[in-house]
């Protein structure tokens, strides 16, 4: 069965109109734009927010647009409660949110596609599995990008303005899509919904404060129907199987690297370095050295799609990254830290994998710190001062270098990180070494050294780091294994660094014992979704940088503000720049909607709950079948992150309240979410 009649009759049984449902209305009903009222609760289902919504041709959007030309901007709401049919090819279009006027945030909108192959030319098997939805769907999010590009011709001129997009004069724009491959709300295959669904924004045209009803029919109405014929009409699907394997293996590479035992690995010919500092690119193949392993380390991997695979294996336990500078130390480990993600083909990284697990730490001088125990690192503080701290409990509005990467380590065991990533230029060095002189020079001093530890916490706790260090020949007594990095090649210097350490030993001190490991629970989050005239999700500014208005400094325990306190100065400002392994802003805008639903979950004195319950409750629930359909089938530019990291920040936020579990142990307390 196919075709327009047969589709909408077998989702909406053939009215004409749909009845009217909690969705309908103008633009005040916007569905799950509060994250806490998204069903994150239990309920494995995708919110339907075409529903309530009358269905009506193609015809009618020109008509009503035309009609709509030279009235004030708000009446582009009318568009609202109205969902569109095209016919060649077969979607439907409806609006998530109408801008309040043309200087604002642009509108939101969705394209739901049949997942039809009559209609997509997608075959059942593209999409056979939940992994592969997701990989379908980055991909075609990439094609809707370049269409958009391609389909940018000049627009019918307006009164008075040349046929230039420009924002006020009306553009699409989807999230962009970097190198790595992620669920994104941008695009969502959906198997069980035979469906696909494309969010973009649209900048309703304007001239000053009045509707050009002209131009935003030719790009509601022709723009969009040119993206949608192009993106289907043009599919190469031996393209796209190539993006779905090269894709399959990573995953499937990844999800070896445990029965090799690795903790990592670097496939052979890899292109590591990137374009320049604020470019994600390759560096260009004429530029970059491929990676080529050690043959110590060389270690070959089976996958289905590529057959064997050769590479350095990094293997579990303390390995060390040393060499000179400007030689590749750092930029391995980008490599490393960043082989969490999938990545697009031609990206150089696309068969470089790291334990999902792993999370980079360093030094961040001035962060927040919570009810954390660092005592494995800093055995006692100052007595006396303007605030009393002991390190079983150690919290503070202004960490230093050492305690804030104690602090970080410990935050990522709890939260069940089994591999620690570390670069000697982020890291605070009194916490990384200590040398005889300084420690006759200074015999009280509390702080017990990473080095000293390190083998401790693999032995232990079977957590292996990776650390790159140029200047400290501590860390050879204590390595599994040494590789240097010289002219950008790779070098085993195991052999090397223990005959070295055995002509000069040192005096360094190994400590058989890690230490505890905190279980904390969170209590209160300084955010009140509900609380009157406040965003309902803290905003976001940029990739690094989330406000939560209202919600610190003079606030009281209820988060509102003090009487006469300024607004601005309440705001908590959450730095979450030093979580270098987010990769997206749409990232950080799915934390501040994490961070609702936080807030909710914590508030009217219901049970706190463990840190590590929630890491692993957001990880189920966005790899759910329906993913980030849950959390952002109102939003347009989230993107999926790990519960590790989601943890993390949650830990950097000024004003979390946890409490602290006196024994380690499962907790029952997830039932509450």
């Amino acid at each position: 069965m196919s075709g327009r009649g047969a589709y909408y009759k077998a989702k909406y049984g053939g009215g004409a109109k749909r009845s009217s449902g909690e969705y309908s209305g103008g633009a005040a009903a916007r569905p799950y734009r509060d994250a806490s009222q998204a069903p994150m609760s239990g309920e494995d289902r995708a919110p339907d927010l075409s529903r309530g919504r009358q269905t009506m041709p193609l015809e009618k959007l020109r008509e009503l647009l035309h009609r709509l030309d030279g009235k004030q901007y708000g009446a582009y709401k009318d568009l609202y409660d109205k969902s569109f049919v095209f016919d060649k090819p077969l979607f439907e279009l409806y609006a998530l949110s109408i801008q309040g006027d043309s200087f604002a945030p642009p509108s939101t909108f969705c394209v739901e596609v049949p997942l039809d192959e009559h209609i997509t030319k997608l075959p059942k098997d593209v999409y056979k599995t939940a992994h592969r939805e997701v990989i379908v769907a980055d991909y075609l999010s990439r094609r809707f990008q370049n269409c958009i590009i391609e389909s940018h011709k000049p627009l019918p001129a307006a009164r008075g303005h040349s046929g230039f997009n420009t924002p006020k004069l009306g553009s699409i724009k989807i999230h962009p899509c970097g190198e790595a491959v992620l669920p994104r709300t941008s695009c969502s295959v959906i198997a069980k919904d035979m469906k696909i669904k494309f969010r973009f924004f649209v900048s309703l045209p304007a001239r000053g404060r009045n509707i050009l009803g002209d131009r935003a029919a030719f790009m509601l109405c022709d723009q969009v129907t040119d993206i949608i014929q192009t993106i289907f009409k043009d599919l190469d699907l031996k393209d796209l199987n190539e993006f779905i394997r090269t894709v399959e293996t990573q995953e499937y590479l990844r999800n070896s690297l445990d029965k090799n035992g690795l903790v990592a690995f670097i496939a052979n010919g890899s292109i590591l370095p990137r374009g320049s500092g604020v470019s994600d690119k390759p560096l260009a193949n004429s530029e970059a050295v491929p990676f080529k392993s050690p043959p110590e380390y060389e270690v070959a991997i089976s996958t289905p799609h590529s057959g064997a695979i050769t590479g350095m294996g990094i293997p579990y336990g303390v390995t060390v990254i040393t060499g000179g500078g400007f030689h590749g130390k750092s930029t391995l480990l980008e490599a490393l830290q960043n082989g969490i993600y999938n990545y697009i083909p031609g990206d150089g990284r696309e068969l470089v994998v790291t334990n999902q697990t792993a999370v980079k730490v360093r030094s961040e001088d001035g962060r927040a710190v919570t009810n954390v125990d660092i005592t494995p690192f800093i055995t006692k503080l100052p007595a006396h001062g303007p605030v009393k701290m002991t390190p079983e409990t150690f919290t503070t509005k202004d960490a230093s270098g050492s305690t804030s990467l104690s602090a970080a380590i410990q935050e990522s065991l709890e939260v069940g990180s089994k591999v620690l990533l570390l670069d000697e230029d982020s890291c605070a060095t009194n916490l990384l070494i200590r040398d005889e002189r300084m420690a006759r020079l200074n015999p009280h001093d509390p702080i017990i050294p990473f080095v000293s530890k390190v083998r401790a916490l693999y032995d232990e706790r079977k957590v292996s780091t990776i650390i790159v260090i140029g200047g400290c020949g501590a860390y050879l007594s204590v390595a599994n294994r040494v590789i240097g990095m010289m002219n950008y090649s790779a070098l085993d210097l195991t052999a090397k660094s223990r005959e070295i350490v055995r002509e000069i030993p040192g005096d360094l001190e190994i400590l058989p014992h890690f230490g505890p490991v905190q279980n904390r629970k969170l209590a209160g989050i300084p955010h009140d979704p509900h609380a009157s005239g406040r965003k309902k999700v803290p905003m976001v500014k940029n990739r690094e940088t989330i406000v939560i208005p209202n919600a610190g400094g003079g606030a009281n325990t209820q988060g509102k503000p003090m009487p006469g306190a300024d607004a601005n100065e309440n705001d908590v400002v959450l730095d979450i720049s030093g979580v270098e392994q987010l990769a997206d802003v749409g990232q950080t805008r799915l934390l501040a909607h994490v961070l609702a639903w936080a807030s909710e979950k914590m508030k009217d004195g219901k049970e706190p709950v463990g840190l590590r319950q929630i890491v692993e409750y957001l990880d189920a629930r966005f790899k759910s079948d329906y993913g980030l359909e849950q959390i952002g089938g109102g939003m347009v530019d989230l993107v999926y992150l790990r519960g590790i990291d989601v943890g993390s920040c949650l830990s950097r936020l000024r004003g979390i309240r946890v409490i602290r579990e006196e024994k380690q142990g499962n907790d029952d307390s997830l039932a509450q979410l």
